[in-house]
C-alpha cells in the first residue's frame, strides 16, 4: 500500500489533497482522519483558522523537506 501524510483543513466536508499527490492518486483513497490534539486555537473564528493555514500554505509551496527533516530541525533548535 502507498501512503503520504499531509495536513489540511476540512471546508465544507471537503479535504483538499495536495497537488504533488494528485497525478499518483486521482480517484479512490482511502482516508483515515486523526484529530489533532492542541494543534488548533479553538478560540480562533473558524475563517481566521483558515485564514493562517491558508496564508502558511503559500509559504511552504514548493518546499520539499521531508517531515523527518522538519522534526530534527524543530528539535535542533530547542
Amino acid at each position: 500500500m502507498d501512503a503520504v501524510a499531509f495536513n489540511t483543513v476540512i471546508h465544507d466536508g471537503k479535504i483538499d489533497v495536495p497537488q504533488q499527490y494528485v497525478p499518483d492518486y486521482p480517484s479512490f483513497v482511502r482516508v483515515i482522519l486523526i484529530k489533532e490534539q492542541g494543534a488548533v486555537n479553538n478560540d480562533l473564528p473558524d475563517t481566521e483558522r483558515i485564514a493562517a493555514f491558508q496564508r502558511l500554505d503559500g509559504c511552504l509551496k514548493g518546499c520539499n523537506i521531508t517531515l523527518d527533516e522538519a522534526r530534527a530541525q524543530r528539535l535542533s533548535r530547542q
